[in-house]
This record gives C-alpha cells, sequence and structure tokens, in this order.
C-alpha cells in the first residue's frame, strides 16, 4: 500500500481490501506480502530485486513514484484506485463519481437547497471522482456549487473540515463527505456547534464501514463492494503474471446505503 502503515491499522477501508485480495491469491496458492510506501526507494530496491512476481498498488497518489518505476522494471502491477494523468496501468475501482452524484441528488430531492462537501486529497483518484460526481449532482438538481473543504479520509480531517465549512456558510443544510471517517468527524463538529442531524444538517458518507451503521444517527453513505475490490484486483494482477485473459469489468457498482443521518 502507498500510505503509512498508521493509516493501515487507523482505516478500515484497507483491512478489507486486502481481506478481499488474500482470499483470491490463496484460490490460486499465492501467498501474499504486505508492504507501506513510506519509503519508496528502499521499497522498490526490494519489490525489484526478484523476490516478487507482481504489485498490487492500493490508492497511491498521483506523484508517487512507484506507479512510474515499476512498471518501467517490467513488473506486473494493478493498482485499486483509477489511475491519474492518463495511466496505461490496469486498475480496479468504484463507481467513485456515480456514487457521489447519487447522494447529492438524494440530498436534493429530499429537500436539502444548501449541500456542500468535505472532499477527499485532489491528487487522489477517488477524491477527485468524488468531488466530480457531487458537482454533477448539484448540477442535475440545479442548485449552485457550495463551498469545498478538503481531507484526508480521516475522522480528525472531517471534524477540521466541517468547522471551516461552518464558518463559510453557516446556513448550509446538507453535508457530503467523501469518507465515512470524514463523516464521523463531520458529525462531531456540527454537535459541536449545535446544529442536529438530520434536522438542521443532513449527512452523507461514502464507504459504509461497518461503523456507519452505529454511529448516532446510525450514517446514510454509498457503499462500495470494497472486499470485491481487492478480490477482482488480486484476479487481475494474477492475469498479468500468468499471461492469462482477465475479462472483468474495472469499474464495480455503488449505491446509496439511506439510515438516520439523511
Amino acid at each position: 500500500m502507498c500510505e503509512p502503515n498508521a493509516r493501515l491499522f487507523a482505516d478500515p477501508f484497507y483491512s478489507r481490501v486486502l481481506a478481499g485480495a488474500s482470499a483470491a491469491f490463496a484460490e490460486r496458492d499465492m501467498p501474499m506480502l504486505l508492504a507501506a510506501g513510506e519509503r519508496p526507494a528502499s521499497l522498490q530496491r526490494y519489490l525489484s530485486s526478484g523476490h516478487i512476481d507482481g504489485v498490487m498498488l492500493i490508492y497511491c497518489r498521483s506523484s508517487h513514484p512507484l506507479v512510474v518505476t515499476l512498471p518501467a522494471l517490467g513488473v506486473p502491477v494493478t493498482l485499486i484506485g483509477r489511475p491519474l494523468q492518463g495511466s496505461a496501468l490496469s486498475y480496479v475501482d468504484a463507481d467513485n463519481r456515480g456514487g457521489a452524484r447519487q447522494a447529492v441528488e438524494y440530498l436534493a430531492r429530499t429537500g436539502r437547497r444548501r449541500i456542500v462537501t468535505i472532499a477527499g486529497p485532489p491528487d487522489v483518484s477517488a477524491g477527485v471522482d468524488r468531488l466530480a460526481g457531487f458537482r454533477e449532482g448539484l448540477e442535475r438538481a440545479g442548485l449552485d456549487p457550495g463551498p469545498i473543504a478538503y481531507g484526508d479520509f480521516t475522522r480528525p480531517a472531517g471534524v477540521h473540515a466541517m468547522t471551516r465549512l461552518l464558518d463559510h456558510r453557516p446556513n448550509l443544510d446538507a453535508v457530503f463527505c467523501a469518507s465515512d471517517l470524514m463523516a464521523v468527524g463531520a458529525l462531531h463538529a456540527l454537535r459541536q456547534s449545535g446544529r442536529r442531524v438530520p434536522e438542521d444538517v443532513a449527512l452523507v458518507g461514502f464507504d459504509d464501514l461497518p461503523l456507519a451503521a452505529f454511529t448516532q444517527p446510525p450514517l446514510t453513505t454509498v457503499k462500495q463492494p470494497v472486499e470485491e475490490i481487492g478480490a477482482a484486483a488480486a484476479r487481475q494482477l494474477l492475469a498479468q503474471m500468468c499471461n492469462e485473459p482477465w475479462d472483468e469489468p474495472p469499474v464495480l457498482p455503488t449505491i446509496l446505503v439511506r439510515r438516520q443521518s439523511a
């Protein structure tokens, strides 16, 4: 994975992706090695030394050196997350754009008119695509775009971003968060400001992590098939390594899970 080790243990998304991938590799009796990309140079030396047969990179930022160097060295690579900048690398991803659009259209149908977003990082495809879907949803609903705050998919980022949004638009009535963890942080900030969810402000997340069903109120969120993404990426990488055809769709569908926060 391209994030520090701390993110692996703090964000359940990564463990679920790895569970799906591990199961798919196990079906072919292929062991899986986990490595974090905190030190790309040393990791690149290891990965290019002949000890591994292929590499699966999870949501690498567009500037991460492994995205460029590993394919140049002839190492089979599959990305989890659509590559930015037109890379020809194979990948598997969720329909981040469509899921975000569906969430915003739902908020508009329920009467929300001052909808803002806590977007993901602008150098990660999930952040870019979910923000694009947010804007498309507003356009389809005939609503003006509200202010945008950016976060890194973590709970503290959600707290900070929500506080900033309330400062810029205190009369906002809905928030679309690009991750469930940021939505949990936003929920905390809304409570601290005296806003009730969903009476005053509707809140929608993205991921449908297990915790989403246990927040107060339970979180409406966009469900992405996390384990299936990991398994599909593993099968795609195995196909590259074995020179086999791979004809599964690279983008898996998302669905809106309606709970009590919106």
